[in-house]
């Protein structure tokens, strides 16, 4: 993973990255809030990352799926 994605972990409090076992996504980033869900996007993608999708929960967060660019 790119130091610009773990980066990305530093600016929302709470959160962080693990590997999933997915064939699209290769990463997903635990603990954003829905309100924050927007901006999480916006660092990821000029991070780097690609193939974004946002699974919600019932719980006020969100967890954002995706695919480390090489």
């Amino acid at each position: 993973m790119t130091p610009e994605i773990r980066d990305v972990v530093r600016q929302f409090r709470g959160s962080y990255i693990q590997t999933i076992f997915d064939p699209v996504q290769t990463h997903a980033l635990y603990g954003v809030t829905k309100s924050d869900r927007d901006a999480a996007k916006a660092a990821l993608k000029k991070a780097g990352a690609g193939r974004l999708r946002v699974v919600s929960n019932r719980h006020g967060f969100v967890i954002i799926c995706f695919k480390v660019k090489k």
